[in-house]
């Protein structure tokens, strides 16, 4: 499921930012962009709506790096 909601919070950027290239982008533009991932797990949480945790985690989470969710350290040899 997180999967099929995971670039929901993009409902809000603006038409202009959605038809660029990701390179192409602004500096203002890349900020609005990168809110998406919160702004989606707000959305999945507001009005009482009750998605499993690890939904939520996927929507914030999608554009995260094993490497980065470790802290920037790569975490390819623990245990």
């Amino acid at each position: 499921m997180g999967g099929l909601l995971h670039d929901l919070g993009m409902a809000d950027l603006p038409p202009e930012v959605l038809e660029k290239d990701l390179a192409k982008l602004d500096e203002d533009e890349l900020a609005q962009y990168k809110l998406h991932p919160g702004n989606g797990r707000m959305v999945l949480t507001s009005g009482g709506s009750k998605f499993p945790e690890g939904v939520l985690l996927m929507v914030l989470h999608h554009h995260e790096t094993p490497a980065k969710a470790a802290g920037g350290k790569s975490n390819a040899g623990a245990a």
